[in-house]
């Protein structure tokens, strides 16, 4: 995963998603950027595969986002914390529900996104 702000239109935020374990249903992911409180505008999939390289092609679905409460993403400050959280998801240790969007409204890493989870 990769997110980084759009140079061009500095209100959008992109997210590069690699995957060289093969194409992921977009009906896998959306749902992960959602309910971590992106609004998906469109998405960019392509597949690369280095010449006379041994690896499968690999998967690269570039998503431009902006903040489904609107605003800007700091991308900044919570690149990292936003990576580890949609990292989690898709990996399977994170839940995929709503309040994975204190990530990015609050400044709330995964593990107190899980503890709060757990209270409520």
């Amino acid at each position: 995963l990769e997110l980084y702000r759009d140079k061009q239109s500095p209100d959008i935020t992109h997210l590069k998603f690699y995957n060289p374990k093969g194409h992921a249903a977009l009906s896998d992911i959306l749902p992960m950027l959602e309910n971590l409180g992106f609004h998906v505008i469109d998405e960019n999939p392509f597949s690369i595969k280095p010449e006379g390289a041994s690896m499968a092609e690999v998967w690269i679905r570039d998503f431009r986002l902006t903040p489904r409460h609107g605003g800007k993403i700091d991308v900044k400050s919570l690149k990292a914390t936003l990576e580890e959280a949609l990292t989690r998801v898709w990996e399977g240790t994170l839940e995929n529900d709503g309040f994975n969007a204190l990530v990015m409204r609050a400044g709330l890493n995964w593990r107190l996104v899980t503890l709060l989870r757990a209270y409520a």
